[in-house]
């Protein structure tokens, strides 16, 4: 989060660099402000998805309890899984799995269960 943030605060300096007129140069400014605070409540707010239960059942829902529906298909390969949810409200939201964030077993597991389930759906099971 730290180098996105940073990334954020480089584009407002290189603001000043630029030859535009001060209205243009202040509604540029607002957007990289915008997006530097969608960043941080996307990573560290509410939005946040860091915890994930798949139950028997085939219901996802965070560790707060909130119910998630998994948007099919999954991106499923060795290095990364990419999971796609709709929330209650209908709003999208995505998680990215590495063996990096959760370790090499358990992302075997998932990718196994996630095929599995796929082709359970697919044989009408």
């Amino acid at each position: 989060m730290a180098v996105l943030l940073a990334g954020h605060a480089g584009a407002l300096l290189l603001l000043s660099t630029l030859p535009l007129p001060i209205p243009a140069l202040l509604g540029l400014a607002l957007l990289i402000g915008w997006s530097g605070w969608r960043t941080v409540a996307r990573l560290a707010g509410r939005d946040r998805l860091s915890t994930l239960i798949w139950h028997a059942d085939g219901r996802w829902e965070t560790a707060a309890g909130e119910s998630l529906k998994l948007i099919p298909p999954p991106f499923v390969s060795v290095p990364l899984i990419i999971l796609n949810f709709a929330d209650t409200g209908g709003r999208r939201r995505s998680l990215l799995l590495t063996a990096g964030t959760v370790g090499r077993a358990p992302l075997r597991r998932l990718r196994v269960r996630l095929r599995t389930a796929a082709e359970a759906d697919d044989t009408g099971r």
